[in-house]
């Protein structure tokens, strides 16, 4: 791999090692899914005491549901 930077190197070895590189990572990708969120949106997924440490602890029944609605308020 050195050979490709040093100055000797050929422009076609460089472009055949981009190209590896692209299928590489595309590859390793499509096997992956990634979804972005704001910080709001992602305190809103995660759960993060939506109605306050009070509800929780006196409503430990409905902790899941809340849980789940948030998921669904971050994700529109």
């Amino acid at each position: 791999m050195n050979k490709l930077f040093n100055q000797d190197s050929a422009a076609q070895e460089i472009k055949e090692f981009i190209g590896d590189l692209d299928r590489r990572l595309r590859d390793e990708l499509a096997s992956a899914w990634f979804m972005h969120l704001d910080k709001k949106e992602a305190d809103l997924y995660n759960g993060k005491d939506l109605f306050g440490e009070n509800v929780s602890n006196n409503f430990p029944s409905t902790v899941r549901e809340i849980e789940e609605a948030g998921k669904c308020l971050a994700l529109a």
